[in-house]
Formats: structure tokens, sequence, C-alpha cells
């Protein structure tokens, strides 16, 4: 399960990054903390899917960004 957080959490970065989106602002738009954010990324926490909702909505990506 650690590899697979750290694998969606890293096809987020890519995203945003795409999107030219920082943490600050990624985080402030879907309404959670920049550091649960980095969390997130690094693959260090797991989090609900509404919040996964609003970052596929935000990043406007599919939900293949989890698979």
């Amino acid at each position: 399960m650690e590899k697979k957080l750290k694998i969606v959490g890293a096809r987020i970065k890519t995203a945003r990054i795409e999107q030219n989106l920082t943490q600050k602002e990624l985080a402030k738009i879907i309404g959670i903390s920049a550091s649960y954010l980095s969390k997130i990324e690094n693959g260090k926490c797991d989090c609900n899917v509404y919040i996964i909702f609003k970052i596929i909505k935000t990043l406007k990506c599919g939900f293949e960004i989890l698979d």
C-alpha cells in the first residue's frame, strides 16, 4: 500500500506542476494545508475520496491517476 501511495502522490505532483500550481496554491484551492498536500504527494499519508476528487477536478485529470 505504501508503494501505491508514493506512485499516486508522484502523479498528483506531476499533474500539479503541469498546471503551473505550487503546493500552496493547490492546497488553498482544495481547502487543505500545504503540509498535508506535501504528505500526499510524498506518499506519507492517505486521504479521503473527497480530497482526491477535489484534486482530480482542480488538476483536470482523470481517475486513472489512481491506477
